[in-house]
């Protein structure tokens, strides 16, 4: 018996996808076609397995019916398929580092050709499943700018992005545009991005996308960013005809615009040329000063993108700024402990050293010690009650051998701060060490005596 032909091999692929998918059995296609290659791929070949992947994922994303999302999941993740190696690492994904001719293959310009022949408004589902493993796939590999092989990923980057920017995936339309450098569409993607958000927060995309650009590093991308995406955002909180005056300030717009501005500060002087007078990282510290806080309360994210903007742009060190570093583990709460116990313990990490497991003498404990400060503390606020005193001399005093003396002693040594309120010069002032020897309080008591706890 002659040994078929891949021509005939890939007639009767086509043909049982294509009944496959009369009854709309997606999973079933998908699956007959990675037994097929399975079975015939010695005979197929490495360019023949390559054929007969492509032309399942190409019926499948064809189809046109109620369900063509789900064909094209179904296309992607045959193609996700031959790129993670399930045909076997002798039968890979290739990519051909040179240029096409008949001899020669590459399996990204097969993906390229099928993508184009899709309209974006189908591929969505598809791209969304190859997209990623693609990317790593790529990232393994050394290409040459300007390189035949650049300029196909570049095609493929495009119809990613033209395809999740159809579907509404936004972020990442931004991602590749962001790759490709193109500041015009991806000032289009925000303007898109915007427009299905709340109106006050229009400014929000703009300024988030700019600190996030600066925190990859990006300051041309940024800075033509910023020119493409001007005439966007309107600069005044108050809109024409509203009964608030433009520009006094205040409003639902207030907070998404001071982003903005901090995004449009920062890009400006991060482009700026470097000059003897202009230290641009103390600027940023005071930048960061100065809105870190209202970027904490709009989101979290959105600080990090920020520190991580001054890190990769300002030479930023947010451990040497105060409220700069994150928040250290101040240890286990009686709750945690609590949840600890009713639910078995946690696991523990294998980095850190093992700790005794808890049981409920030492919640007991815990919870025994917190009651004792909250009683410690209820008795010094009624000490300090009676001990707010108002002491005056006729003469000239030494705090250590005076009543005042005496009594900021004790308040010394049981942990508060001793000071003069009014208009008068300083009297009796004790400055908080962590010993209650060694310090010494000596002045004219001529006014008051205050103690602040």
């Amino acid at each position: 018996m002659p040994e078929e032909t891949i021509e005939q091999l890939l007639s009767q692929l086509e043909d049982k996808v294509r009944h496959e998918l009369v009854d709309l059995h997606y999973y079933e296609a998908l699956q007959y076609v990675q037994s097929f290659v399975a079975r015939k791929k010695k005979i197929l070949g490495v360019r023949g397995v390559s054929q007969a992947v492509f032309l399942g994922a190409r019926l499948l994303a064809n189809d046109t019916s109620a369900e063509a999302s789900a064909a094209g999941g179904a296309a992607g993740n045959l193609v996700k398929w031959l790129i993670e190696e399930g045909a076997g690492a002798d039968h890979p994904f290739h990519v051909h580092a040179d240029n096409l001719n008949s001899s020669n293959y590459c399996d990204l310009q097969n993906l390229l050709d099928l993508l184009t022949a899709l309209p974006a408004s189908r591929s969505g589902s598809l791209v969304s499943v190859v997209y990623n493993p693609l990317h790593l796939l790529l990232t393994k590999r050394k290409i040459k700018r300007h390189s035949a092989l650049a300029l196909r990923i570049n095609k493929l980057e495009n119809a990613f992005a033209g395809a999740f920017l159809a579907s509404k995936n936004f972020h990442q339309a931004f991602k590749c545009y962001s790759r490709l450098d193109d500041a015009d569409k991806l000032c289009n993607t925000l303007v898109a991005w915007a427009d299905e958000a709340y109106a006050t927060e229009r400014p929000l995309f703009f300024g988030r996308a700019l600190l996030t650009l600066l925190a990859e590093s990006k300051v041309n991308l940024a800075r033509d960013l910023l020119f493409s995406c001007s005439g966007h955002v309107n600069d005044n909180i108050a809109a024409v005809g509203a009964t608030q005056t433009p520009g006094t300030g205040g409003g639902p717009q207030s907070a998404s615009l001071a982003v903005y501005h901090v995004g449009v500060t920062l890009t400006e002087l991060a482009a700026l040329p470097p000059h003897d007078r202009v230290n641009k990282p103390r600027l940023f510290i005071l930048v960061y000063r100065r809105y870190a806080s209202l970027f904490a309360q709009l989101d979290t994210k959105l600080l990090e993108t920020l520190v991580k903007a001054g890190e990769a742009v300002f030479h930023f060190d947010s451990a040497g700024v105060p409220g700069g570093s994150a928040p250290r583990d101040a240890g286990p709460s009686p709750m945690a402990l609590l949840q600890q116990m009713l639910t078995g313990g946690a696991p523990q990490a294998p980095q850190q050293p093992q700790r005794p497991a808890f049981d409920i003498n030492t919640i007991m404990s815990l919870l025994g010690k917190m009651n004792a400060a909250q009683r410690e503390s209820s008795r010094r606020s009624a000490d300090i009650t009676r001990l707010y005193v108002h002491l005056i001399t006729p003469a000239p005093t030494v705090c250590a051998d005076s009543e005042v003396g005496t009594i900021a002693f004790w308040l010394r040594a049981t942990g508060y701060d001793v000071s003069s309120r009014g208009t008068g010069p300083t009297v009796g002032r004790c400055a908080r060490t962590d010993r209650h020897e060694g310090w010494t309080a000596a002045a004219q008591l001529d006014s008051p005596v205050t103690v602040s706890v």
